[in-house]
């Protein structure tokens, strides 16, 4: 019996603890799997491909929903991205704008600089801010448990939108098929859900 070990490269060193534990069971789903298949050498990479497939393929299936309808804070590419996987009741607030009464629940997606996170904060009511999901770019965990949001929905995005209102270039590539867009919290499914509708693939 031939054992073929894989391991699930990541770009950046900024995923969250509970991403990288998922990204890890997930490795070691199909390290399992893998060993549990008699297989001869020339056969090692497409039966270690063929196992990742299916871990992924379950992954992804579980994670499909419906969209809710969302507040989105940020009228620039990512948000405008973010509006268009979209449903009706989406709504976009941009620099300067009140905030919404209307969605009353469901995740609010920040599509903003890092500099201007404390403002968005501040200016989001106390009983909505557990519904705020980050999207920007380094560690936030700090900045995030000093403003007592550690436990916030966080999502690292590895898509490209080259100008306002083009459809999203997903970070997939031979080396990482599943996509390299993740999240975690609380509102990770509806991410994940969004995240499909606009056919893009990411971990959840």
């Amino acid at each position: 019996m031939i054992r073929v070990w894989i391991f699930v490269k990541t770009r950046s060193p900024h995923l969250s603890r509970s991403a990288s534990v998922q990204r890890a069971q997930i490795v070691m789903h199909a390290n399992a799997a893998i060993a549990k298949v008699n297989i001869v050498p020339n056969a090692r990479v497409h039966a270690a491909k063929t196992s990742v497939r299916r871990v992924w393929s379950v992954m992804t299936n579980a994670t499909k929903g419906e969209v809710m309808p969302s507040i989105i804070i940020g009228g620039g590419r990512v948000g405008q991205a973010l509006r268009d996987m979209g449903v009706e009741g989406d709504v976009v607030v941009r620099r300067g704008e009140a905030f919404p009464s209307e969605p009353k629940t469901g995740p609010i997606y920040v599509a903003t600089r890092n500099d201007v996170l404390e403002d968005v904060i501040k200016n989001c009511p106390a009983d909505r801010r557990e519904d705020l999901v980050f999207m920007q770019n380094g560690m936030l965990q700090q900045f995030l448990d000093a403003q007592g949001l550690g436990a916030n929905t966080q999502a690292l995005i590895y898509f490209a939108v080259a100008a306002l209102g083009d459809k999203p270039t997903d970070g997939v590539t031979e080396l990482n098929p599943e996509g390299l867009t993740a999240a975690t919290g609380k509102w990770a499914d509806a991410v994940a859900a969004r995240f499909h509708n606009g056919d893009l693939v990411a971990t959840f």
